[in-house]
């Protein structure tokens, strides 16, 4: 926490929650206090040891809390003075948000249409040329094409030129070579992953053999490639700590939930895992709806 920060400061911060409340034109000033309060670690006054415990203290969840902040961040709104003179509402820079991250460069000439234009059916007509998006260029060396902006045709250019110096090769040569590599490396991270997930299908193959033996009595009779296929298909979602404790409510369903007939087998498991999976549900905070509902409606026809 800064030394600087006083009680008053933090107390004024606090009071986003109001601005909030009173609609969407105090939702720069409620972006603004948050961020003080987050730069300046400003909840620590109250005990609190990082910003997300302070945001579930006040029933603030975080998807609200960084959208609101997002705005501040990306217009550049670092002091109250910025805020104050920053021209247009938080529906109209809610609006061009998108815009404007895909033309850094055009920030300020956006800011001033958004200020200008009356109505947002007029804002959407106006943007819609910086929603079009360059033309590539094409670069065609004999038989193989590059597609890709100016610059990094430019680059592509320039490395191929080096290259060929340097190992005494004609430019297409080169670019075979790096194309081979590439897709060697490709191939590689490939094997790679299937060798992990082959090893994650044997572990919890095993896993679930022992389960059988444990909760039926008896050895489980392996069905080869078929329940191999369904054991990577689960263990590419899954984890084995979450597939452990799935197991077991698996094999000691009663009642409604046990819906199958005869022994179990990974083919039922497989079938019904989301209902042997459990998962965390994060409870919405006390704003996400409306913020929710107010994002929709300024990036409509964005």
């Amino acid at each position: 926490m800064k030394n600087s920060i006083k009680r008053e400061d933090y107390n004024n911060w606090k009071t986003y929650k109001e601005d909030i409340e009173e609609g969407k034109r105090r939702w720069l000033t409620a972006g603004w206090k948050l961020k003080q309060i987050r730069d300046n670690q400003a909840h620590k006054l109250d005990g609190y040891k990082d910003f997300k415990e302070f945001l579930e203290a006040n029933d603030t969840s975080e998807q609200t809390a960084y959208s609101l902040i997002r705005i501040i961040e990306t217009f550049q709104l670092t002091d109250y003075n910025a805020l104050e003179s920053f021209p247009i509402s938080w529906n109209r820079a809610q609006k061009i948000l998108p815009i404007i991250k895909s033309n850094p460069n055009k920030k300020s000439e956006i800011i001033e249409i958004a200020k200008e234009v009356k109505s947002d059916k007029e804002l959407i007509q106006e943007l819609a040329i910086y929603r079009k998006q360059k033309p590539h260029q094409t670069v065609e060396t004999e038989k193989y094409i590059i597609v890709s902006v100016p610059a990094d045709i430019q680059l592509i250019r320039e490395g191929l030129q080096k290259l060929s110096q340097l190992e005494g090769k004609t430019e297409i040569e080169v670019l075979i070579d790096l194309i081979q590599e590439r897709l060697e490396k490709q191939g590689k991270a490939v094997e790679k992953k299937d060798k992990e997930l082959n090893k994650q299908a044997k572990t919890f193959a095993d896993l679930f053999c022992q389960k059988f033996q444990k909760y039926c009595g008896c050895k489980y009779m392996f069905q080869g490639a078929k329940d191999m296929q369904l054991v990577k298909k689960i263990m590419q979602h899954f984890s084995l700590e979450q597939l452990d404790k799935a197991l077991d409510k698996f094999f000691t369903a009663k009642g409604n939930d046990k819906w199958w007939r005869g022994a179990p087998s990974i083919g039922i498991f497989y079938a019904s895992i989301h209902d042997w999976v459990a998962r965390e549900i994060k409870p919405k905070g006390k704003y996400d709806d409306i913020m929710e509902q107010a994002m929709k409606e300024a990036e409509q026809d964005n």
